[in-house]
């Protein structure tokens, strides 16, 4: 019987996350969360500590398909304190918390880069800011707008709270 043993992966919560760096924030012992410092960040093994653990399996199942080590998550609070409002960027696959919703692509191809790279700019964090007004949803970033208004292609991307198989 081929029995995988036992291993647990970090539940990232989107406070751990910002911007380009997906270490951004980590637990401390006492149960609150801090900002990486400096020299945690210049270090490449430190690693943020998360509140929760997952069993891997479930992980597994829930991104049946999913055979990349990354994921593209968001944080789906903005604050108008806030200096960013769209807040994306990757995280080791792992699990992920409610309040970070995944975009899982259908097609890992060239444009997968383009899409990140473009959700992680001014122009559209601007236009993020004008349309929403504390929550964002799935479909406020991922819907038709995203679709190539030329070919009328469909939206290269599905949304999901818990991850979704593609096709």
């Amino acid at each position: 019987m081929n029995h995988k043993p036992e291993r647990y992966l970090p539940l990232y919560e989107a406070k751990m996350m910002h911007q380009f760096t997906h270490r951004w924030a980590t637990y401390e012992a006492n149960g609150k969360t801090r900002d990486m410092t400096p020299d945690e960040l210049r270090d490449p093994t430190a690693l943020p500590l998360p509140r929760y653990w997952v069993d891997e399996r479930e992980v597994e199942a829930r991104l049946d398909r999913w055979d990349r080590g990354w994921l593209l998550g968001f944080r789906n609070i903005a604050r108008s304190t806030d200096e960013r409002t769209a807040i994306s960027g990757i995280v080791p696959k792992s699990a992920v918390g409610h309040a970070m919703p995944l975009l899982l692509l259908h097609r890992i191809n060239m444009y997968a880069a383009s899409l990140i790279g473009n959700i992680s700019t001014i122009p559209f964090d601007y236009i993020v800011r004008q349309k929403l007004g504390g929550i964002i949803s799935p479909s406020d970033t991922c819907d038709n707008s995203l679709s190539s208004r030329h070919t009328h292609t469909p939206s290269p991307c599905s949304t999901s709270s818990a991850p979704a198989s593609s096709n």
